[in-house]
């Protein structure tokens, strides 16, 4: 399934039933002020990445003035220098034998206060960001050229079959074709390991080509790079990846003449491993299997479930009768869940497949959660309580017959809190032992999974317990009027975040130490750092006129170090602030009153030091996942790759482009983004040499590093042959 532990869809001729107290219990579960923990990735480790062809040379790294910033002018206090974290360094996941010859010198008017972004201009192209370029005007008595794109399409072959003269895409990224002579012809267009054949092209005039009755110029033939599946809309096609299996599974519900298939990352014929009533198919056991769901006829009541190994197409008969109408949930990659019965509650099934077992749990709905470490789950029913199920052996143990607002598993999944309208409880996962923690209606579970906020009455201020048990602390003195869920733990869980009437505040759950972070309202934080017990928070700003209510950014040692710092202020509803995946860095767009126009910063929390990296008009960008580049678009619409080592840009394309709507591939190494159909693709490097991939496109994902699976969106003539389902390679 490929990282999604959770819940599938059934498929596109069924909707999914969710209980709003299952939303409900997962929104209460996400807890804390940051992301989770980043995790290493065994793959980029491994892997060097080679540039493209023509991009030995180092970049030229130009930087006009010297980078400084202005102080804000409501700084409070410096902070201490005890909350200065020596920098260990980062090392650059990219091969690269750039040469940093930035010039730091003033600029050429003497103002050493204005700040120049550290532009990197590649020689190849001088620093200019590639665009499309429309085709041409082509006659009959000259040579047609075309951009195929504007990386490196060497092995990429268009063929006119029947008569020469050959259409070849070149090295350079041209596509040349003499003049040809009015007739039919047929075209295949090769892409390495598979072909796709459009079956009738005409040339008239040596104008354009003419595929099914439909015109297009010859400019955009780059859209045949993509090796088309099949036919049909987003709606109608459902598909799953497997970067452990470097493949794809794609199905299409069309009655009784639907398909589901398999095909290589590298292209290749299509297998077919089902046909018939076919509701989706997905990847289990690490892409080593595929599982296909199956209707009985047009009914969700009576459907089946079969494994298939693509490698060998065997298919085996996994369940039969299963309940389509609701979910399969794959609990693990060896683990997956279904429903069978005829009324509600239901029996859900788990089979193992690496050993082919099987136990039923009774009397279940869809009201259930599974702990981290994918142990254990936890259901409960009206009728049967609350219970845990070992995923291992089967055994269910009882917890409780009270009736439950809500329940969750801690960090270490070996306890389950749980409320009703009286007390608050924690059971042992293993043995469904029960201890009181406090009385209260409502909880929250800190992210560590060591205590829990609780209130005892509206007269009486927050609490923290022990989920062990234990006596309570009482860690603020005003009451607070808000819903316990509301608060926000620290990572932590040293310490609570809590709005008041007045102030925005931190409290120790230690002891009572409360601290105002400030007075504004509708105070946020954005993240925090244990080794240094800061947090850095967001609350109302100033009115502008013209640009409405604004925010203001701080930060602040909670453990009296230092006093509150001023980061920024008067940020818009798009600058920011910005967290990564793991909270290493913060990125946000302060405004730059001279130019009237915002600069993107990079806070390393790690270490406090602020990076100025572009001129912006929003703070959004996107992370790699090792935390080492972002993408974001600057203030001409450029798109570009930031190094967060040293700051310094590398033009992608112009745009628009979304600076929040890139996905990186899965070692890292690409970068995928787009905006008005048109997606395009780069390397993750100094000096990235962009591919257009295709226009008119939507939901793309990546396969492998290497490769793309994307549908092309319906539009009119003359690309309306394009519709469908398409594996895309990416250079």
């Amino acid at each position: 399934m490929n990282g999604r532990d959770g819940i599938l869809k059934s498929s596109g001729v069924g909707s999914r039933r969710w209980s709003l107290a299952r939303v409900a219990w997962l929104v209460l579960a996400i807890a804390g002020c940051g992301g989770r923990p980043l995790k290493a990735n065994a793959e980029r480790d491994a892997e060097t990445l080679a540039p493209p062809d023509g991009l030995a040379a180092a970049p030229v790294m130009e930087l006009d003035a010297s980078r400084t910033q202005a102080d804000a002018a409501d700084t409070a206090a410096e902070r201490g220098a005890e909350q200065a974290v020596a920098d260990g360094g980062r090392s650059d996941g990219a091969a690269e034998a750039a040469v940093d010859a930035r010039d730091v010198s003033a600029s050429a008017d003497g103002d050493a206060g204005i700040w120049t972004p550290a532009v990197a201009s590649c020689p190849d192209r001088g620093g200019v960001p590639f665009e499309p370029e429309p085709a041409p005007a082509a006659s009959a008595a000259s040579p047609l050229v075309s951009r195929l794109d504007r990386g490196d399409p060497s092995g990429t072959v268009v063929q006119l079959t029947g008569a020469p003269p050959s259409m070849v895409a070149s090295s350079d990224g041209q596509l040349s074709l003499p003049s040809v002579p009015d007739g039919t012809y047929g075209l295949t267009l090769a892409l390495g390991a598979w072909e796709e054949t459009i079956p009738v092209l005409d040339m008239t005039g040596g104008k354009s080509f003419i595929v099914d009755g439909s015109t297009f110029p010859l400019g955009q033939i780059e859209l045949q790079r993509a090796h088309r599946l099949l036919t049909g809309s987003s709606d109608e096609v459902l598909f799953d990846t497997s970067a452990a299996a470097d493949a794809l599974v794609y199905s299409r519900y069309a009655m009784s003449a639907g398909t589901a298939s398999f095909v290589p990352a590298a292209g290749g014929t299509p297998t077919t491993v089902a046909s018939g009533w076919v509701s989706h198919a997905f990847f289990v056991e690490n892409g080593k299997r595929v599982a296909i769901v199956m209707l009985s006829g047009n009914t969700l009541l009576n459907g089946s479930i079969d494994l298939v190994d693509p490698a060998t197409a065997t298919r085996t008969s996994l369940a039969t009768g299963v309940r389509l109408d609701q979910d399969e949930y794959l609990f693990a990659p060896e683990r997956l869940g279904y429903y069978v019965g005829s009324t509600s509650p239901l029996d859900l099934v788990i089979e193992r497949l690496d050993v082919g077992d099987r136990f039923t749990v009774s009397d279940v709905n869809n009201v259930w959660q599974q702990s981290p470490n994918k142990r254990w789950l936890a259901m409960y029913t009206a009728g049967s309580g609350l219970r845990t199920v070992d995923l291992d052996t089967g055994t269910v143990h009882f917890v409780s017959s009270r009736p439950v607002n809500n329940f969750e598993f801690t960090a270490d999944s070996q306890r389950v809190v749980f409320s009703d309208q009286i007390a608050i409880y924690g059971a042992d996962a293993s043995t469904g032992t029960v201890t009181q923690l406090a009385q209260s209606n409502e909880y929250l579970l800190s992210p560590d999974g060591r205590l829990v906020l609780v209130q005892p009455s509206i007269s009486q201020p927050l609490q923290v317990v022990p989920v062990t048990g234990g006596a309570p602390v009482t860690v603020t003195v005003e009451v607070s009027a808000a819903s316990v869920p509301t608060n926000v733990f620290s990572k932590d869980g040293a310490f609570i975040f809590f709005q008041t009437v007045n102030a925005f505040k931190a409290a120790s759950t230690a002891q009572l130490d409360v601290q105002i972070l400030t007075t504004a309202g509708n105070g946020r934080v954005i993240d925090y750092v244990p080794a240094s017990k800061t947090v850095y928070f967001i609350a109302d700003g100033a009115y502008v006129q013209g640009e409405g209510f604004t925010i203001d950014f701080y930060r602040m040692p909670l453990d009296h170090s230092g006093s509150r710092e001023t980061l920024a202020t008067r940020l818009g509803s798009f600058q920011g602030p910005v967290s990564s995946p793991s909270g290493r860095y913060i990125a946000y767009g302060a405004p730059d009153a001279a130019f009237s126009r915002s600069i993107l910063n990079t806070i390393d929390t790690s270490t406090g030091v602020t990076t100025p990296i572009a001129y912006v008009t929003t703070g959004l960008v996107t992370f790699s996942p090792d935390e080492s580049w972002v993408f974001l678009v600057d203030d001409s619409s450029t798109a570009r790759l930031g190094r967060l080592s040293d700051g310094l840009t590398f033009p992608l394309t112009s745009g628009p482009y979304l600076a929040n709507g890139a996905k990186f591939s899965p070692s890292g190494d690409r970068v995928m983004y787009g905006v008005n159909g048109v997606l395009v693709a780069a390397p993750v490097q100094p000096c990235p040499l962009p591919t257009f991939v295709a226009r008119n496109t939507s939901g793309a994902r990546w396969v492998t590093d290497r490769a793309l699976a994307l549908f092309r969106t319906g539009v009119a003539a003359p690309l309306s042959f394009a519709n469908g389902l398409y594996l895309a390679p990416v250079p």
